[in-house]
């Protein structure tokens, strides 16, 4: 739980009570402060509950990603191991195809004359 969250309540039970102690004595400030006290108070509690989903969905992402990139490393590896010579041959071609597009010659530049 997040800090803000903690203080974010207190501010607002502190705030819902001083409302309340200004309602009780016929104080219209103190009754006015209070409910600002828990208007701020419920919007901490807001962003500290908004950070603290960040954090869950940021772990639940990186979870999710290291299942994957473990589950496709384990099928490449499968594959390798039932057809290495087919691995063999893919990884070749893919090495020339990338060799022949790093190094073709850069397009000629058009000289225009003004």
């Amino acid at each position: 739980m997040d800090k803000d969250r903690i203080v974010g309540t207190t501010q607002n039970i502190a705030g819902k009570v001083q409302a309340e102690a200004g309602r009780l004595a016929g104080s219209a400030s103190n009754q006015a402060e209070g409910l600002v006290r828990e208007a701020v108070g419920a919007a901490q509690d807001i962003y500290g509950q908004t950070k603290d989903n960040v954090r869950e969905i940021g772990e639940a992402a990186s979870g999710m990603a290291r299942d994957v990139y473990r589950d496709g490393s384990d099928a490449v590896a499968g594959r390798v191991k039932d057809n290495p010579l087919g691995a063999l041959l893919m990884a070749g071609a893919f090495g020339f195809a990338l060799g022949m597009m790093l190094a073709r010659p850069a397009p000629r530049r058009r000289r225009y004359l003004l």
